[in-house]
């Protein structure tokens, strides 16, 4: 007759007892043990302060605090970026409410020209097309006349945008921004999709100064939204009888 409990505790009994040197080798193998289990650490006793002893309570606090300021660095940065994205919407639906709010194609390319810098708070502001069938990139009435292809070279196929942050002049695109290129520390080209199959590529380009007023991740609806705004827009002129 086995008395209740008895099989545990002759389990116990009969299990082969761990020395020091294997638990010692068996958390060195799993050195997350104590927090996948931090319910343990309560019934740990640290070492007390002493010569060439670790002091594991000060370790714990201090592994704690690092812990925490990194918690804590990581909210402030989402807060950052939160409230950057936030500005960069208000800015963007203020240019698309500019962009409806043109009464002809003369109007809507000098919205882009003219009040896109500022309300996007931007250095450097394009509208270009392809139709530089010479190969030279010109300015006529306001839009940039790149080669065919160039657009291709700037933004995968396939992706509505390209953006770039480098150094002053180097994240900038002389083809679409001329003179104002060495200014350029941050870029976003937005792909314009006028519909039509015969429709020349078409892009808009935005630069700043700063490399920190845009980053890759960081806005990309709002800008695809824009752009899509302004390619409605252009259609809608293009298509309309001189």
């Amino acid at each position: 007759m086995t008395l209740p409990g008895s099989s545990d505790r002759i389990a116990r009994d009969t299990a082969p007892a761990l020395d020091e040197a294997e638990v010692v080798a068996y958390l060195r193998r799993h050195a997350d043990f104590l927090i996948r289990h931090p319910e343990l650490i309560d019934r740990l006793a640290p070492p007390s302060r002493g010569d060439g002893v670790l002091d594991m309570q000060t370790f714990m606090i201090e592994r704690l605090r690092r812990r925490e300021a990194r918690l804590r660095a990581n909210h402030d940065a989402l807060l950052i970026a939160g409230r950057r994205n936030r500005a960069t919407q208000t800015q963007v639906h203020g240019a698309v409410l500019a962009v409806l709010d043109a009464r002809s194609l003369e109007h809507l390319v000098a919205v882009v020209n003219e009040d896109f810098p500022r309300l996007l708070d931007a250095d450097v502001v394009s509208l270009c097309v392809e139709n530089g069938a010479d190969g030279r990139t010109r300015v006529r009435s306001g839009i940039r006349c790149l080669a065919p292809g160039t657009i291709a070279t700037l933004i995968e196929p396939g992706r509505t945008m390209a953006i770039a942050v480098g150094e002053a002049g180097e994240a900038g695109e002389d083809c679409v921004f001329g003179a104002g290129t060495g200014l350029v520390r941050a870029q976003a080209l937005i792909r314009l999709d006028l519909g039509a199959r015969d429709a020349p590529a078409s892009l808009l380009a935005l630069g700043w100064r700063r490399d920190d007023a845009v980053a890759p991740g960081r806005a990309g609806e709002a800008f695809d939204f824009l752009g899509t705004a302004l390619a409605t827009c252009l259609r809608t002129w293009l298509d309309r009888p001189a």
